[in-house]
């Protein structure tokens, strides 16, 4: 299958497809302001480097010893599905987790995998799956 490639104008790395600035220009000006140009530089980088990649998530900061919970690990996970196929997403944590305490560490592991577990049955569901009932 032949990669799908955008027609862009690129400044610096950043992608500019025809509905975020015009093509064919060196300092093509944005057509989009505010939030709304955020938001399309955003989903520009996404439609250009995502496609057909497999994506880590880091839905546990390390940078922290506060313990997530497996709903917030679980949001995490649904906001990155905006942007790649589940089937390419794998959940992880955002760096070493070398200088956490060891107990600290394997609470953010247990809520990981918790938060996953969560989304895994939500797509199951619905795909029309088996629903799981939470303990």
């Amino acid at each position: 299958m032949e990669p799908m490639i955008l027609r862009t104008t690129v400044a610096g790395s950043l992608p500019k497809p025809s509905w975020l600035a015009p093509t064919g220009q060196l300092w093509a000006p944005w057509l989009l302001q505010g939030d709304a140009l955020i938001e399309g530089q955003r989903n520009a980088v996404g439609i250009a480097l995502l496609p057909g990649k497999d994506v880590l998530v880091g839905a546990i900061d390390v940078a922290t010893e506060r313990i997530e919970t497996p709903d917030q690990v679980a949001s995490t996970i649904r906001a990155a599905m905006n942007y790649v196929a589940p089937e390419r997403l794998f959940p992880c944590t955002n760096c070493g987790m070398v200088p956490l305490a060891r107990n600290v560490a394997e609470a953010k592991l247990r809520a990981l995998a918790a938060g996953a577990a969560i989304v895994r049955r939500e797509i199951e569901q619905h795909k029309g799956g088996k629903q799981e009932t939470r303990s």
